[in-house]
C-alpha cells in the first residue's frame, strides 16, 4: 500500500483556490530587462546568494541592468520584514528571490 501511495504525484496550483473570497492582483509584466532595476532577495539558506548573483550575472549578459539591489532576509527561519519588500519594491522593477540549500 505504501508503495503505491509514493507512485502518487499530486500537483498543486501555486495560484491558490479560485473559490477564495480575495483575489490578489499580479502585477503587469514588464515589456524588457534593458534599462530596469533587478532586485535581489536572498532567503539566508545557503548558498542562495550566490545563486542569485550567478542568475544575475546571466541576466546582465543578455540585457543591460540599469541597478541591482541585494537583501538579506534577517532570519532564515523568519518571514521577509514588510521593511525590506517595500525596499525592493521601491527599489527594483523585477526582484529575483532564491531558495539556497
Amino acid at each position: 500500500m505504501v508503495s503505491e501511495m509514493l507512485k502518487t504525484m499530486i500537483a498543486l496550483d501555486p495560484r491558490g483556490d479560485e473559490n477564495l473570497e480575495e483575489h490578489i492582483e499580479m502585477a503587469p509584466k514588464i515589456d524588457s530587462l534593458n534599462g530596469k532595476r533587478i532586485g535581489l532577495l536572498h532567503d539566508r539558506r545557503l548558498n542562495g546568494d550566490k545563486l542569485l548573483w550567478m542568475v544575475t550575472d546571466l541576466i546582465k549578459s543578455e540585457y543591460e541592468i540599469s541597478d541591482v539591489t541585494f537583501v538579506a532576509r534577517p532570519n532564515v527561519s523568519d518571514v521577509s520584514p514588510a521593511e525590506l519588500l517595500d525596499e525592493l519594491a521601491e527599489k527594483a522593477d523585477a526582484t529575483l528571490i532564491a531558495i539556497g540549500d
